[in-house]
């Protein structure tokens, strides 16, 4: 019975000092910082107003008119890619047609009957280099913006429809957004 005893003693002994912590003299630390990657922009202006326009006599003849430069400077934590987006024209009054955004060809766009083309270029430039902004995929504006001081001006040109149903005051967006390079 002493052996019987003496070996669960021992395998208790075994097991207890497996399972007890282990402490160290000098502990280790590791550091561990982090820096917050922001992507963000700042506009120079909040609107354009193209005023009261007529409409384009066809897509040879456009109507249109340009915007003053537009500020970006990249207030974000890295350079960064600047893309630019633009969107269909909705009417005031419901009852009007919303107005579509064209971008096909990508340097022109096409007017035509409630269809319309706004397009960009970097100043200076003037719009023979334009590209026509795209509703439905983003443009490159700018590359490799420096983060916080960087930036880059471009002016907006509208391209009037050739027809409009209806004629309340239409509102189209353009979004700029800084991207990862």
């Amino acid at each position: 019975m002493k052996q019987i005893l003496l070996v669960a003693l021992g395998v208790f002994g075994l097991f207890a000092a497996s399972s007890l912590p282990a402490f160290s003299q000098s502990p280790g630390t590791v550091d561990a910082k982090v820096t917050p990657l922001v992507l963000s922009v700042n506009l120079s202006q909040a609107s354009v107003d193209y005023g009261s326009m007529p409409l384009s006599l066809d897509d040879g003849t456009r109507t249109t008119a340009a915007s003053t430069a537009i500020g970006v400077t990249n207030t974000g934590s890295v350079t960064a890619n600047l893309i630019i987006r633009g969107s269909d024209a909705e009417p005031a009054n419901g009852a009007d047609a919303t107005w579509t955004l064209s971008c096909d060809p990508p340097e022109q766009g096409t007017v035509a009957q409630d269809q319309f083309a706004h397009r960009f270029v970097k100043t200076p430039g003037d719009f023979t280099s334009a590209q026509a902004l795209c509703s439905d995929s983003d443009k490159t504006l700018a590359t490799d913006v420096v983060a916080l001081t960087g930036s880059i001006d471009f002016r907006l040109q509208m391209n009037m429809p050739t027809a409009s149903t209806g004629f309340s005051q239409r509102t189209t967006s353009v979004v700029v957004t800084a991207v990862q390079p």
